[in-house]
């Protein structure tokens, strides 16, 4: 697990890492009118879960504005900027493409049921650096399945066309 505090851009290597052996990799982190220093895109998908506060996202046409109920999907090298305007706790996971064969295609919302929440707050402790042990694979299935299994939120906005 990666954890730090920010108000400065944030930077995350996860995304890049490519070792399918680490199928999820996760950070935690508390963060306050911070920001990504600009649109990016990683070969790694992200599960991006503020459990407190709020996060603007921006990817493709769209700009979400998510409350800590919602948590967007980012599929692998999909171009997408963060915001977030106040206090937030974030939870991100990174997950090689390779378990997100089934998985949105472009950026989706999803209601975070109270199974998601603690599926997401023990994936984010494991240790990056280690192959998932097989308890922390069913974790990460679990979650999987339950994202397959959930119906996209329309909390997306479209950006302006002029």
């Amino acid at each position: 697990m990666s954890s730090a505090n920010a108000s400065a851009p944030l930077v995350v290597e996860l995304g890049f890492v490519e070792s399918p052996a680490l199928a999820v990799l996760g950070l935690s982190t508390t963060v306050e009118s911070a920001g990504c220093s600009a649109p990016h895109a990683h070969p790694r998908a992200q599960v991006v879960y503020a459990s407190s506060g709020t996060m603007r996202f921006s990817a493709a046409t769209h700009t979400w504005l998510l409350p800590s109920s919602h948590l967007l999907f980012v599929p692998p090298e999909v171009q997408h900027s963060c915001f977030f305007p106040g206090r937030a706790v974030l939870k991100n996971l990174f997950l090689h493409p390779s378990v997100c064969v089934h998985l949105p295609k472009e950026c989706s919302v999803f209601r975070v049921t109270p199974l998601m929440a603690v599926l997401i707050e023990h994936l984010v402790l494991q240790d990056e650096s280690a192959v998932p042990s097989p308890p922390v694979a069913r974790k990460l299935q679990v979650l999987l399945d339950e994202l397959v299994a959930a119906q996209p939120c329309p909390l997306g906005l479209p950006d302006a066309r002029d």
